[in-house]
């Protein structure tokens, strides 16, 4: 098996890998631990260097320049860093069961932000569009769990869990239409990255597993992590060849956490392919 480093172990509910190559960091949030971590490489392996405690449950932390990230929290949109908020904007759904889950910047600056309720009831959850200067857009309604997602050229791949498929749109007059294609994922997707060649990674969710496929659907190949789930990735490092996968201990028993140790880590793998850099603007 390849090589893994890992760093921290105790996220309930690790996600938002992100690469910020200003910084040479790696962020990655805990959603229910309400916490942004910084990770750093050293000659000795990757490191936490700081902790960002959030006010509410944070779904996605996005570097946007500086030291500060575009927090997405069960109370709002936030620009922070340590020692400094500023709320961006309300969450277009304002019930206090609701929260937000993965989200992303797009190319062109724009925030899409996925909102679901606690208890993911079928249909409940949606997908936004979010700006500095526009009210907040409706892209997707109906789903259920919106999360991993990424852009290739004018395509938009989505995943809405646990709908066992990564679906691709495009967006044509302020709406994600349907292309028709989707890549079927055997188990529950969740990330989502797209690498270099265009290539789509899923973190495959209960399955301690990330699955790579181009995007007409075949499998390319797989990197496995000692942690069942697992829940996102991201590439980092300075060639962008190095996979971040995080992972959670969500709902485990004592039993399970003592028969899955290294549940809620962050792994770090070394490949052969190499991945694009996050937009880090906020229009």
């Amino acid at each position: 098996m390849t090589k893994l480093d890992r760093v921290l172990g105790s996220l309930i509910l690790g996600e938002g890998p992100v690469w910020n190559p200003e910084r040479s960091e790696l962020s990655v949030v805990d959603i229910l631990g309400k916490a942004i971590y910084r990770i750093h490489r050293s000659e000795s392996g990757w490191t936490v260097t700081s902790t960002i405690h959030t006010d509410g449950d944070v779904g996605a932390a996005l570097p946007v320049g500086g030291d500060r990230f575009l927090s997405c929290e069960s109370g709002g949109i936030f620009e922070v860093s340590e020692g400094y908020r500023s709320l961006v904007t309300a969450l277009p759904v304002t019930t206090p069961d609701f929260r937000c889950n993965d989200a992303k910047l797009s190319p062109d600056g724009q925030l899409y932000v996925g909102i679901m309720d606690y208890e993911a009831s079928e249909g409940a959850a949606s997908l936004w569009r979010i700006t500095r200067t526009e009210s907040p857009h409706m892209l997707l309604d109906g789903l259920t769990i919106p999360n991993g997602m990424d852009w290739w050229e004018d395509e938009f791949w989505f995943v809405n869990g646990p709908t066992p498929e990564v679906r691709c749109y495009r967006l044509e007059d302020k709406r994600l239409v349907d292309t028709g294609r989707a890549v079927p994922v055997d188990g529950v997707p969740d990330g989502v990255s797209i690498d270099a060649q265009g290539r789509l990674w899923v973190a495959v969710w209960g399955e301690g597993r990330v699955d790579c496929f181009e995007r007409t659907g075949e499998k390319v190949t797989s990197v496995s992590v000692p942690a069942p789930q697992s829940t996102s990735i991201a590439w980092c490092g300075p060639t962008l060849g190095t996979l971040a996968v995080t992972s959670a201990s969500y709902g485990y028993t004592d039993q399970e956490r003592a028969e899955n140790p290294e549940a809620g880590a962050v792994f770090f793998c070394d490949l052969d392919y190499s991945g694009r850099l996050s937009p880090t603007r906020f229009a």
